[in-house]
């Protein structure tokens, strides 16, 4: 079964910044790749210690991933 690409969520990358994406190595693109997914994990994490400054480890690291790999807070 094959899905069609939402026309209106397709994001169109700068010509600039595809020309310096091409001019990287597949390993610096994966390093980038690698880096936004830390920064982006990072954010949600502070975002679910804030807002529930009672859980420990296990339990905000379980919240994060489902954030991560789900989407969404609820």
């Amino acid at each position: 079964m094959s899905r069609r690409p939402d026309p209106s969520r397709i994001e169109v990358v700068d010509k600039k910044v595809a020309e310096i994406l091409r001019g990287k190595t597949t390993a610096e693109r994966g390093e980038m790749i690698a880096g936004m997914w830390r920064t982006a994990r990072s954010i949600v994490e502070g975002g679910v210690r804030f807002q529930r400054p009672d859980w420990g480890p296990d339990a905000v690291n379980a919240e994060v991933a489902r954030r991560m790999l789900q989407g969404g807070t609820e």
